[in-house]
């Protein structure tokens, strides 16, 4: 065999095998979603309602002191994992409404997504009337959208305290 038919054979079988991908065959992704950037493995307690949307996994919201400029804060942080890879999730939304889905005050997309997380923080009293003061009458749900603007179910964000 020539040494140009043998490249050429070569070639053509390292695309392929590139082509192909790993992968046991049966279309899904066994394996952690680290190489997109993912922290959670698909297998780990997470249940996808379909092929495409994002799934909070849990999330939380606190105030604590900023600066002395910036006054009190309220912080917000979510897990999520996503069956197209964490990447793909685009932002999140940040509802803010009264206890029990009460009056809505806002909805924003203020949560940064990355790596299976989003994180997001605001200045108390951005939005009157929720402030650090009054946040037990209030509560935050998140959802996540992602590239292709699959949206996910909401999540209630738990207060938390003690941060």
């Amino acid at each position: 065999m020539s040494m140009r038919l043998g490249t050429i054979l070569l070639t053509s079988a390292l695309a392929s095998l590139i082509a192909c991908g790993g992968g046991d065959g049966d279309g899904k992704d066994d394996s952690s979603d680290t190489a997109s950037g993912g922290s959670l493995d698909l297998e780990d307690d997470v249940y996808f309602d379909d092929d495409f949307s994002p799934v909070l996994v849990q999330g939380r919201a606190w105030c604590q002191a900023g600066s002395d400029s910036s006054g009190m804060l309220f912080f917000f942080e979510v897990d999520y994992a996503d069956p197209q890879g964490d990447y793909d999730v685009e932002y999140g939304n940040l509802t803010g409404r009264g206890v029990d889905g009460g009056t809505e005050v806002f909805t924003e997309p203020l949560l940064v997504c990355r790596d299976g997380e989003c994180q997001g923080s605001i200045r108390d009293g951005l939005y009157p009337p929720i402030t650090c003061s009054t946040a037990s009458d209030y509560e935050f749900v998140a959802t996540l959208v992602d590239r292709s603007e699959n949206p996910s179910v909401e999540l209630l964000l738990e207060w938390d305290d003690g941060a």
